[in-house]
């Protein structure tokens, strides 16, 4: 009788554990809450020599987990824009090769560009020195609108 009561208090010979059965029952496994996983240094030594081509521990570790993954995160978008870069010097190529009379400005307006960076304006649209003139003359226009029929 004793030993029923000691099991009893401690929770010893119940038919489920405390553990088992959560608040999170009927919460798919994928997406119960989890005690965080142990570090893998070796994928984060991996995953910093190969995109972002460096090899000082000291340096890795010295940076938190958010830092760490922005750094990658970085170093992914630098290599999308390398693939665009080679897209686009590939469509440059096609145009050079096939164009009857090829235009180094059609490719790149580098004139444009620099004009653009004095401006203060960041791409290349064409018309931008032109909206810019337009939005300069109407700035204080008020149309007077009126109602037809009145």
């Amino acid at each position: 009788m004793e030993e029923r009561e000691h099991d009893r208090q401690n929770g010893e010979g119940r038919r489920r554990e405390g553990t088992s059965v959560s608040s999170e029952g009927n919460v798919p496994g994928e997406k119960r809450r989890t005690k965080p996983n142990k570090i893998d240094y070796d994928e984060i030594f991996t995953d910093a020599s190969y995109h972002l081509s460096i090899f000082d521990p000291d340096l890795i570790l010295s940076w938190t987990p958010r830092e760490f993954q922005n750094f990658i995160k970085g170093a992914q978008l630098k290599k999308i824009d390398q693939y665009d870069l080679m897209a686009k010097t590939a469509m440059a190529n096609r145009y050079a090769q096939h164009a009857k009379r090829a235009n180094a400005r059609k490719i790149f307006n580098a004139d444009q560009a620099r004009r653009n960076l004095e401006i203060g304006i960041k791409g290349t649209d064409k018309n931008v020195e032109r909206m810019i003139a337009l939005n300069k003359k109407f700035q204080g226009f008020k149309p007077k609108f009126r109602p037809k029929g009145g």
